[in-house]
């Protein structure tokens, strides 16, 4: 995908698409982009614009700039445990189609004060709900498997 309109701040640009289009998004940010990709892929070729103010999609004016991201199933809430595990096939096909490595998968680590800590109870208890891989570490194994933590 490319900008289909870029918009100057300081008036409105040209929009280089011949004729009509079925879809048109508007805002190339994180969840733009992936709701013009996911309809690229089913509407006809030509029939999806994405619009974006912006020269690129990798200027710093956005909340999910860079080349960093977090993804985790660790939610304090089933719902978004399901919606995580939903989208993950989603990535996979993202990755499989770049042209370079987009996925880099290391794990997580969620720590909490003290064993009795409601957060991590929530998260516990929402990773149970959605059947979720994960471990509860007491403080001497988190400590002997992470000794930086100490």
């Amino acid at each position: 995908l490319r900008p289909a309109l870029r918009v100057p701040r300081r008036g409105l640009g040209t929009l280089p698409v011949d004729g009509e289009v079925e879809l048109a998004v508007v805002g190339g940010g994180i969840m733009g982009l992936a709701t013009a990709w996911a309809a690229a892929k089913r509407l006809p070729k030509g029939s999806v614009a994405l619009l974006e103010q912006f020269d690129s999609f990798t200027h710093p004016h956005g909340s999910s700039h860079g080349d960093g991201r977090i993804f985790r199933f660790a939610y304090h809430h089933p719902l978004y445990v399901h919606l995580a595990q939903l989208s993950w096939p989603g990535w996979e096909a993202l990755q499989a189609e770049a042209s370079h490595p987009l996925l880099h998968r290391t794990g997580g680590v969620d720590i909490a004060y003290l064993p009795t800590s409601p957060q991590l109870a929530a998260i516990a208890a929402a990773l149970d709900a959605r059947g979720a891989a994960y471990e509860l570490l007491d403080a001497a194994e988190a400590r002997r498997r992470y000794p930086q933590l100490s």
